[in-house]
């Protein structure tokens, strides 16, 4: 922990990606297209005296990826559907050309595993091609899968469904991200009717998109239910794949000032997710640690501000004072340039008209009198002060401020007491 304490609170540009200590670096995650890598290397460590083991390795999550991107485009049309924005003509075209790709896949299916001839040829046909089963392994029971020689498949879709909700969740987060910088641009910048409609529209794709990706992730984690032979009943037992509501889509704006009450607010597991299952132990070290440090820097940013929030309210004590004072300076300063002149004066009967005048001015000047006395108390009995002679407010509220330096000897003291009482 005290080596964080060295790194930049500035975002840095590392490798094209903007890196901060206050946000996860969610890349580290296997997504579908570093597992399927992953795959492709296990493949050529295969023998060349196993041909037929060496092609069926190779062609599996090829066929089992291509098939995860045909959910995806059946996903997308069924969401067009549902839009009802775009045409029936668009609509046909995208069936068609869908259509030709799942025949084009399931003729390599098929050779690969000849048992599920028999299955697709007997099983219903869907409405539409949208709506099209693929028969994977997730499709089947586990009797099922064995019967038909699936055993093998069901490993490489449970890698891969693994790496797609990962790619969900951080497509999840980006889009958050997006949505934010979206809605505070919206609210500073767009006037008018036309212009917040326009505005209206972008942020709508954006939520549209991370829906999109929320559907995904909440498929992936239905088929691996399946994979790993668990039911609905028995969904919290999957590790490593919470069930994603949506209240969990949410995000605290850093690109905007907090609110009040967002203190209270804790940001949703999407943000420290990962798929500790999929690392292997010096990773799952990394991820643990990096989860740590993120909550540290922003609990320490939450704690600085805590204490700006008191210089602030202190600094706006005194500004009271000093604006009081100078109120009551000004009200006394108008009442004694006016009793000079003399026609108004109380003691003057010759003009009595005046004397209110000299009334409101003595009760204005008493007023801010009594203004600033309470002023001054209140910020005594709260513990604050004034600067000393030329001293600024910088600098006396770095004067005044605690001491966040931590002694480490002490903690790990007290960690270890800790551990020891447990």
């Amino acid at each position: 922990m005290i080596f964080w304490l060295l790194e930049p609170t500035e975002p840095q540009l590392v490798n094209g990606e903007w890196r901060s200590v206050y946000r996860m670096n969610l890349s580290k995650l296997p997504t579908q297209d570093d597992i399927l890598k992953s795959f492709e290397a296990e493949d050529s460590t295969l023998s060349d005296s196993e041909p037929v083991a060496r092609s069926r390795a190779r062609t599996s999550p090829l066929l089992i990826s291509e098939a995860l991107g045909i959910e995806e485009k059946q996903r997308e049309l069924r969401a067009l559907i549902d839009d009802k924005s775009t045409s029936p003509d668009d609509i046909e075209n995208r069936r068609s050309s869908l259509m030709k790709i799942v025949k084009q896949w399931r003729k390599k299916y098929i050779k690969l595993v000849p048992l599920l001839e028999d299955k697709i040829a007997t099983s219903s046909d869907a409405e539409s091609i949208e709506k099209e089963a693929l028969h994977l392994p997730s499709d089947f029971s586990p009797q099922e899968r064995k019967e038909l020689g699936l055993s093998d498949l069901s490993h490489f879709e449970l890698k891969l469904r693994e790496g797609q909700a990962n790619a969900a969740i951080t497509g999840i987060c980006n889009c958050l991200t997006h949505e934010n910088l979206l809605v505070g641009f919206q609210r500073k910048h767009s006037r008018g009717v036309k212009q917040n409609t326009r505005s209206h529209k972008i942020i709508n794709r954006i939520r549209a998109k991370r829906n999109g990706y929320a559907a995904c992730y909440r498929h992936a984690r239905l088929r691996l239910l399946a994979l790993s032979n668990l039911g609905s009943k028995d969904s919290k037992r999957l590790d490593g794949f919470p069930e994603l509501k949506n209240d969990d889509m949410y995000q605290k704006n850093a690109a905007d000032v907090r609110v009040l009450g967002e203190g209270k607010e804790t940001d949703s597991w999407i943000w420290s997710y990962g798929n500790l299952r999929g690392l292997d132990d010096g990773q799952r070290k990394e991820f643990l640690n990096e989860v740590k440090k993120v909550h540290w820097f922003r609990t320490r940013a939450d704690m600085m501000r805590w204490v700006e929030e008191v210089e602030i309210l202190e600094e706006d004590f005194r500004r009271l004072v000093r604006a009081a004072e100078s109120m009551a300076a000004f009200w006394t300063s108008v009442n004694a340039s006016d009793q000079e002149q003399g026609p108004w004066n109380p003691v003057n009967v010759a003009n009595p008209s005046r004397i209110g005048y000299v009334v409101y001015a003595q009760q204005k000047a008493a007023m801010y009198r009594k203004m600033a006395s309470n002023a001054r108390e209140g910020l005594k009995s709260a513990g604050g002060e004034w600067p000393r002679e030329a001293e600024t407010v910088a600098e006396y509220a770095q004067r005044r401020r605690p001491d966040l330096s931590i002694n480490w000897e002490n903690a790990e003291g007290y960690l270890m007491e800790e551990e020891v009482a447990e």
